[in-house]
């Protein structure tokens, strides 16, 4: 332990005689921790932690691949339901989209960020509203007959 409280001494009477390179070296050393710890906080958030629905395990996301293509393309709505009534697999399955939207409300316009969701999307999940109702199994059968919307807690 006495060789440590030497070398610390030592360290610091010879950082102070050239106080640029010392500070050049805790610039350095403070600027790689930042940039490591915000790189593994986004890590960390996105591909360690499991999502939070029950089983997160169980979920598969599906997409298709056309032959010669490396893109994967979407399921059509109408792919999604025979997929669905089809499968023998999964115990259910679900649809999304995500798409740039506008909302307009007291003559005022604001950019927003929409999933269009299948009707079973919220009770696959085993999400609950904080007010009010999710979407209904039932609802969203046909195009256009009951349009429901569902706002996120910031959105709101």
């Amino acid at each position: 332990m006495e060789s440590f409280w030497q070398d610390l001494r030592f360290a610091s009477r010879a950082l102070s005689k050239s106080p640029w390179f010392a500070a050049v070296a805790i610039l350095t050393l403070s600027l790689g921790i930042a940039v490591n710890t915000s790189i593994f906080s986004i890590v960390n958030s996105f591909l360690l932690r499991p999502m939070p629905v029950p089983h997160p395990e169980q979920i598969a996301v599906l997409s298709l691949q056309q032959t010669g293509d490396m893109a994967l393309q979407k399921f059509s709505y109408p792919d999604f339901l025979d997929i669905r009534d089809q499968s023998t697999s999964f115990s259910d399955i679900l649809a999304y989209r995500i798409t740039l939207a506008g909302l307009a409300v007291d003559n005022r316009g604001d950019h927003c960020i929409a999933t269009r969701v299948s009707g079973n999307y919220f009770s696959i999940l085993g999400l609950q509203p904080a007010l009010g109702r999710l979407i209904l199994p039932t609802e969203g059968q046909s195009p256009g007959s009951d349009p429901v919307i569902v706002l996120g807690y910031s959105y709101w």
